[in-house]
């Protein structure tokens, strides 16, 4: 394991978003390395990418957790980087759920697949957004969240450039939980091939269009899903008409969409109250919010 590196003059942010959180993540990350005199540049995966990798640039990797894991995407990305001997990397992790099993290690896939192209790993992290599927959290809950991510990407910041080495210890079983959670890769395609298409359809192609893998094409007007699904869930919260349902797993999403930017314009006008310690415990009750209650309330 590494135990230093050189302080980074120049940080290469790659990242994919599915439904905004990781952008958001990554564009924070980005001001706050700017903020040190750390020149950044930020590079997503949601299309075409013009990545080339810089000799002596820190390459900072972040995504969103699927099934445990980072998203095909990311694989894909590491795949067609060229071998450096001397890469030197950074792992963030985006999750609705936090630093908790079964999200614990959800960077290890990644920093191995890394260490195979020669980058060696010295900064791992987690940041918390938004849920956007199973769970809907209470508004003041996504609100603080949001509220807090630049004092995360701060710290994140501040760590880079201290040249802090900071990486996680995987208890056995959450390794063997994220091999299993690689499996979903292959069965997301059936998500995708299942979706519904109502009579609500106004033929706007814009899910065609934004779509990460291609997936969707428009035939005779209609949408029509192939096999190469992720369930980033990015068609049916952007469809303006909410004409797209899934035909599966219907739990996953949420009815009445999810959309950061409304908590964003709160955020910029003060139209809220950051709540106090104590109901913010009360909101995070129980196991499942465990990892959000940590993240909010840690110093």
């Amino acid at each position: 394991m590494v135990s230093s590196y050189e302080k980074p003059k120049k940080a290469q942010i790659v990242y994919f978003s599915g439904t905004g959180g990781t952008k958001m993540a990554a564009s924070a990350l980005g001001a706050a390395l700017a903020g040190r005199e750390i020149t950044c540049e930020l590079f997503s995966l949601n299309g075409k990418s013009s990545f080339v990798a810089e000799s002596g640039a820190l390459l900072i990797v972040m995504f969103p957790v699927y099934a445990f894991n980072a998203p095909v995407m990311i694989d894909d990305f590491i795949d067609a980087l060229p071998f450096s001997a001397d890469g030197v990397a950074a792992v963030i992790a985006v999750s609705g759920g936090g630093e908790v099993f079964p999200n614990t290690a959800s960077r290890c896939r990644t920093v191995g697949h890394l260490r195979k192209k020669g980058f060696q790993t010295v900064y791992e992290a987690g940041l918390v957004m938004p849920s956007n599927l199973i769970m809907d959290y209470p508004e003041v809950i996504s609100l603080s969240l949001l509220h807090i991510l630049p004092e995360k990407t701060e710290r994140i910041a501040a760590d880079l450039n201290s040249q802090t080495v900071r990486r996680m210890k995987i208890h056995v079983f959450d390794r063997c939980l994220a091999f299993l959670g690689a499996l979903e890769k292959c069965g997301s395609s059936s998500f995708g091939k299942k979706m519904k298409v109502s009579g609500a359809c106004k033929s706007c192609g814009l899910c065609a269009a934004k779509c990460p893998r291609g997936n969707i094409a428009l035939e005779n007007g209609r949408p029509v899903f192939k096999d190469r699904c992720i369930m980033c869930l990015g068609c049916i919260y952007r469809c303006p008409q909410k004409a797209l349902t899934p035909g599966i797993l219907k739990f996953f999403v949420f009815d009445d969409g999810y959309d950061l930017k409304p908590l964003e314009k709160k955020l910029l006008e003060r139209a809220w109250q950051r709540p106090k310690e104590e109901e913010l415990k009360a909101l995070t009750k129980g196991y499942l919010m465990s990892g959000v209650r940590k993240y909010l309330l840690e110093k």
